[in-house]
């Protein structure tokens, strides 16, 4: 992406995304471009799975059981 929105637009997207609004409907309340909220979206999902990703490996990581110490 090479323009970026404001932090605030960003999360306002995010939080509709959660809610369960479409991209035509964060059109319509934001007034942005349906492929920009479309883009956005696609963003969001991917850094999501990243951090599931990153969440399992780190569970359980160098740590022990507690009847292994």
């Amino acid at each position: 992406m090479g323009n970026t929105l404001k932090m605030e637009k960003q999360m306002l997207i995010k939080q509709l995304i959660a809610a369960g609004w479409s991209d035509r409907k964060i059109h319509n309340r934001t007034g942005l471009n349906r492929r920009t909220v479309s883009s956005y979206r696609k963003k969001f999902k991917k850094e999501s799975e990243a951090e599931r990703v990153n969440a399992t490996r780190n569970n359980g990581c160098g740590s022990t059981s507690p009847g292994e110490a």
